[in-house]
């Protein structure tokens, strides 16, 4: 699996381990996130559960992604270890980042195409960088969430600051054929409450605040930090290393960038997205299906909002949720 995503071991290995990685500002009740010091890698805490439905779904995956020659939204795993402790197991699996190692995302969207309870709350939103969702019962960030410095957005969110992500036409055509493949695939593998992690960089603010930071001297002479990074524009179409188009002359350097697309060039707003599914390893089972007949009776008339729904239901839904996201309209464009 690692060499159809291109990783060697040895630069996992560096990458992920010296020096230690930089933790995540993960809900602490929850899975712990890590990012390499480089950006390249997330290291995430597993529960048995989760570690048991991976094992039960990894031939189907390999197959597929082989299948895609690589081509694909699916996070990509490129190992799972046990650490034992004094008695205690632990397990970390390493994937690769959605985000740019290069550029700095200024807003995240974690979407569900669900509704209820898909609303980032005041303190979420206060961050610099909140998450958004596609389900809208309950998919708003709470306002401790959108307090952050950088908050995760969700579904209601997205629907109330009247969103969209403004692609070429070819670019959204592959985006939303592998978003059509990749979720009918989960749902076959009875898998559901996966997200489309959405974030976006402002290419004119990273070069503000760059400049900004330049000129107070805060800088070192150089020395730049990833998160500052302005790369030059390439003169010539750049190779496709990612899921999308090769980009166009003078557009940003992607290079390395697996799940970054450029916006419209026709576009007011220069920016760059990163686009991917996350959290896949949910399976409909009794817990699922008991819980989704619960908020049923809760919700009534919204219960097909909820974000707990049949995988097949749950599939199409995010689907025709990210369809009416995406435009090729300049005029489209938020």
């Amino acid at each position: 699996m690692a060499e159809m995503f291109t990783r060697e071991w040895e630069e996992r290995a560096l990458t992920c381990y010296e020096p230690d990685p930089e933790p995540d500002q993960a809900d602490k009740s929850g899975p712990r996130l890590f990012v390499s010091y480089d950006k390249k890698f997330v290291i995430k805490t597993m529960d048995s559960e989760a570690v048991a439905e991976i094992h039960s779904i990894l031939r189907f995956y390999h197959e597929y992604v082989v299948e895609k020659h690589g081509k694909t939204l699916l996070p990509q795993y490129l190992g799972l270890y046990r650490i034992t402790v004094d008695g205690g197991e632990t397990y970390l699996i390493v994937m690769r980042n959605i985000f740019g190692r290069k550029y700095k995302v200024h807003r995240k969207y974690d979407l569900k195409g669900s509704t209820v309870q898909r609303q980032a709350s005041e303190k979420e939103k206060a961050k610099e960088l909140p998450t958004l969702k596609g389900s809208t019962v309950q998919r708003q960030a709470s306002e401790k969430e959108k307090a952050k410095e950088l908050p995760t957005l969700k579904d209601n969110d997205f629907l109330e600051d009247n969103y969209k992500l403004l692609l070429p036409e070819d670019a959204r055509e592959k985006l939303v054929n592998m978003l059509s493949s990749d979720t009918e695939f989960l749902a076959r593998l009875h898998l559901m409450d996966y997200s489309l992690l959405v974030g976006i960089h402002d290419m004119d603010r990273a070069e503000a605040e760059a400049a900004a930071t330049q000129q107070a001297g805060d800088q070192s002479e150089g020395e730049v930090s990833g998160d500052e990074l302005v790369p030059t524009p390439p003169d010539s179409p750049l190779p496709s290393t990612g899921a999308f188009a090769p980009i166009p002359p003078g557009g940003p350097d992607l290079d390395d960038e697996f799940f970054a697309i450029p916006s419209n060039p026709l576009s007011s707003k220069r920016l760059i997205y990163f686009i991917g599914l996350v959290d896949i390893l949910t399976y409909y089972g009794v817990k699922k299906r008991t819980a989704s007949a619960a908020k049923a009776v809760k919700y009534g008339s919204e219960a097909e909002n909820i974000s707990t729904v049949k995988p097949d239901q749950y599939a199409r839904r995010l689907l025709d949720f990210v369809t009416r996201a995406v435009s090729i309209n300049p005029e489209g464009a938020s």
